[in-house]
Formats: structure tokens, sequence, C-alpha cells
């Protein structure tokens, strides 16, 4: 039968629902559903933001922000997060985007 998966992907999921008698499909099935369930939010503290804010004023792009983040805060937020965090401050007439390398442009 062929899956249509690559053989990397197969693998990790051999491996990540192996249990003492082999590989179960209803029980990897069962532990994906609630993996899928259990929330996956993340609080953007007064802490992270403030260093994202002070980051973005000093002109650096979300994605350098995203990759100094682990080392000076102790958490990682993806680009696309800080990404988020800047355009509702734009509708709601805020001046982050214009701190931005790419000042405002999509």
């Amino acid at each position: 039968m062929i899956l249509e998966r690559d053989s990397s992907m197969i693998g990790r999921e051999l491996r990540r629902n192996r249990g003492q008698r082999g590989y179960r499909p209803k029980q990897a099935q069962r532990k994906a559903q609630e993996h899928r369930q259990t929330p996956r939010s993340f609080k953007m503290t007064l802490e992270v933001v403030a260093y994202i804010e002070e980051k973005l004023r000093e002109e650096y792009s979300p994605e350098q922000i995203s990759c100094t983040m682990r080392e000076s805060v102790g958490v990682r937020v993806s680009h696309e997060k800080i990404y988020q965090h800047i355009w509702p401050d734009k509708k709601h007439g805020g001046d982050l985007r214009t701190f931005g390398r790419s000042a405002g442009k999509r």
C-alpha cells in the first residue's frame, strides 16, 4: 500500500506511538485527538511585549527579534506572532509598524 508520505514522517510516527507490543494505530489515533484538543495558547506577558516593542523601536525585524528572544527572555515567539502583535496596533492608531525595516509595508 502506498501511503504517499515521506519515510521520515512514518518513522517518527512509529517511534512516537510504539509500545511494548508494537505500533498500535487506535492508541495513536486517540493520543493524536487528545493532543489536538489541548489548547496551545501562548500568553504575551508584559515582559515579552515590552521586549518586542523595544526591539521594534530599535529597528529590529520580527525575524531578528524572534531569534534573539530565547536567549534574552527565555521564551520562543515566532516572527508571525510578532506580526500579529504589530497589525492590531496599527488598526488602533499605534506606531509600532513605523519602526520596522519595511515601515508598515506588507
